[in-house]
């Protein structure tokens, strides 16, 4: 995580808290917790491996990993200013399975929370991105970046990442390299 001025307070965006076995997924179930981030649908999957397996450090979660999973959900509230632009950027690719010429989708969604832990609109507050597994391989696991921008609305913001169904060959999304800054010129 960026440690910068402009830098916000998300919280292991590599997913390297939760220490587990090299190339061995640990899963997680919904309410469980991978570090600061909560499961909240689905089964996810931590895998950890050989360097340059994972965007970023030895670390990424799959938002699913078996045939008969559900779709899976992680979640973080951070602290954020309302009124303030920030940049969600992160890395997504395909779980390699030898099936992986198949698009996934990444829905990325942000809710602004007031002291009380009432819900509020947020600009900008959903979107999608897909990812094309075509070539993705073990050795090759071709990571994409992308970035998300929204205007917070309060002083919490949960973020969200949910892989949305497609079919059931259990093919997921991952996830790596979670980082949040305020957008350059923007000011509390």
């Amino acid at each position: 995580m960026d440690s910068g001025p402009d830098s916000a307070a998300l919280q292991d965006g590599s997913f390297e808290s939760a220490a587990i076995p090299d190339q061995a997924p640990r899963m997680f179930s919904p309410g469980e917790r991978v570090g600061p981030w909560t499961v909240t649908g689905g089964k996810v999957y931590l895998w950890k491996g050989s360097p340059g397996a994972s965007a970023d450090s030895r670390q990424h979660l799959a938002l699913s990993g078996g045939a008969f999973d559900r779709p899976g959900s992680i979640q973080q509230t951070i602290a954020t200013t309302p009124g303030v632009w920030y940049w969600l950027t992160f890395h997504i690719t395909v779980l390699a399975n030898g099936d992986a010429e198949r698009v996934r989708t990444l829905a990325v969604e942000a809710q602004g929370r007031d002291e009380y832990g009432q819900a509020h609109h947020i600009d900008h507050g959903y979107q999608s991105y897909s990812v094309d597994g075509t070539g993705v391989t073990s050795t090759e696991p071709g990571w994409r970046q992308r970035r998300f921008v929204f205007k917070a609305a309060s002083s919490q913001t949960s973020l969200k990442f949910t892989e949305i169904p497609t079919d059931s060959d259990g093919v997921g999304v991952c996830l790596d390299d979670v980082c949040l800054t305020r957008a350059p010129g923007t000011v509390s």
